[in-house]
């Protein structure tokens, strides 16, 4: 997706992921979500998704996500969210 699509999906509250690995998706999570993500392993990094979501909680995305990758989640103290298989 070229930069001004991804701006204008922002800009209408619509999260777009397309074909970004974790390590893409990461910090543009921790924008949307006011959050720090945390990856467990160097592996975990460049599992590759594709998606789209509208006004979705942090929990919702990450769970969704899971249904085509392995990996846990956990939130460490109130912002961090720990990564890993």
């Amino acid at each position: 997706m070229t930069g001004l699509a991804q701006e204008l999906a922002w800009a209408n509250n619509n999260l777009v992921i397309d074909d970004e690995d974790f390590d893409e998706i990461g910090p543009r999570l921790e924008r949307w979500y006011g959050v720090k993500i945390v990856f467990g392993s160097e592996d975990i990094k460049q599992y590759r998704f594709t998606a789209t979501f509208k006004k979705e909680k942090i929990e919702r995305v990450l769970d969704i996500l899971k249904t085509s990758k392995e990996f846990t989640y956990q939130f460490d103290g109130d912002r961090t969210i720990l990564i890993q298989k």
